[in-house]
């Protein structure tokens, strides 16, 4: 426990999957970009969202299913069927050409193997780390961050020199060739048990728990919103298509740097005292991105906002297995907690795209982008300020105002 060789193998196991999951939600931004100004500029930036919002979804919804199968000791099965699901989809994205062709590909097939995979590489690591596992779920969580930095960068100059077609069947087979690295280093550790039911309404009776998945579904509700809208939003102020992908990249390259330093103090300090001034600080960057005028300022915020968001994606499930004192249910909460938080993902990019309307007067940049964005930065900050304050709130029923660790 807490080390050796076969304990470093299911972080780089994890490493490699939030590569493929997170890692390719945090990337999403190309594809907005690409479908608004390019292959789907007839539906608006809404509808477009939507691909990625149901992809983002299902792979927190699929937790539910995917987090009793591995607690019925089906790890490995799960996998094969997730890294199917994710290449297929990715495959058929490659041929796609209608707006209903990409939801079906990229959100639905996608979204469910990114799902199941997603939970893989969140339950085994409790199992192999106990007094260390906020850091080494840090550690893992450094790969969406990596994979956030390259995938919009590739993707870019893939559609540039060979077109979208070969640029998406390049990244299935990167994926591909990753995911099976994972499923060849991990070693799953939980005994094989009977089903459970797929949702355990007695969970929710912990109202610490029910809580915190609430906290969870606000937070995604508005997490997400810049990786999706910062490239367009760039577009809409005047900066080039170069610069606007260049400065997706720049943010994934913040979340990477901010994923380690929160879940090291999270050992030490406890997961909720970290998670808590991290989400207050995340409330004032998405607000300030009201302000925000020029590249410099764009990339300054979008740093910020992701070097601050960079550990949430580690602490908020694996806090859910503080809740827990049986190893055996870490799968099935961590799932029920995911599928009831992806309700927010599913709606919160929408409703933000929803708020933007078309600006009066046209300013430099594609047609189709001259878009005001201030309700979507003021909906964002709405919906994370709600997540800070039930986090308080948790915070205060576990340990009132105590130095506790939490």
């Amino acid at each position: 426990m807490d080390g050796g060789s076969i304990a470093w193998l299911q972080v780089l196991a994890s490493w490699l999957l939030y590569a493929n999951t997170w890692g390719l939600t945090n990337s999403f931004g190309v594809f907005q970009n690409h479908y608004t100004t390019v292959m789907l500029s007839s539906s608006t930036p809404l509808a477009i969202s939507w691909i990625g919002s149901l992809q983002t979804f299902l792979t927190m919804a699929t937790g539910l299913f995917a987090g009793v199968v591995l607690d019925s000791g089906h790890l490995r099965s799960a996998m094969l069927v997730g890294i199917s699901l994710q290449v297929l989809g990715m495959l058929m994205t490659s041929i796609s050409s209608e707006y209903w062709h990409f939801v079906i590909a990229q959100g639905l097939c996608v979204g469910l193997g990114s799902g199941i995979l997603s939970i893989v590489s969140l339950v085994i690591l409790p199992l192999y780390w106990r007094k260390r596992k906020m850091t080494a779920g840090g550690i893992a969580a450094t790969g969406s961050g990596l994979a956030g930095v390259l995938y919009p960068i590739m993707l870019r100059r893939l559609f540039h020199e060979v077109g979208f077609p070969w640029a998406v069947r390049c990244l299935a087979l990167l994926m591909l060739a990753m995911d099976v690295l994972a499923f060849l280093a991990i070693r799953p550790k939980t005994p094989e048990r009977p089903s459970g039911p797929l949702f355990r309404l007695h969970f929710l009776k912990d109202k610490n728990y029910a809580l915190w998945v609430i906290c969870f579904a606000f937070l995604v509700a508005a997490v997400y919103t810049p990786y999706f809208y910062d490239a367009s939003f760039a577009l809409s102020i005047g900066i080039d298509e170069q610069m606007a992908i260049y400065a997706l990249s720049i943010m994934n390259a913040s979340t990477l740097i901010g994923r380690l330093p929160p879940a090291l103090l999270a050992d030490r300090f406890g997961p909720i005292n970290v998670l808590a001034p991290c989400t207050i600080g995340t409330i004032a960057i998405l607000f300030s991105w009201l302000a925000v005028k020029s590249l410099p300022g764009l990339i300054i915020t979008g740093a910020l906002f992701c070097f601050v968001t960079g550990g949430m994606v580690s602490l908020m499930p694996l806090t859910v297995t503080n809740l827990t004192e049986d190893a055996a249910e870490y799968g099935t909460r961590i799932g029920m907690a995911y599928t009831i938080a992806s309700i927010g993902a599913l709606l919160g990019n929408p409703i933000a795209g929803a708020t933007l309307y078309r600006k009066e007067e046209a300013e430099s940049g594609p047609k189709a982008l001259q878009l005001d964005f201030r309700g979507l930065w003021v909906f964002s900050g709405s919906s994370m300020a709600i997540a800070g304050l039930l986090m308080l709130w948790i915070r205060y029923r576990v340990a009132g105002l105590s130095c506790k660790v939490v």
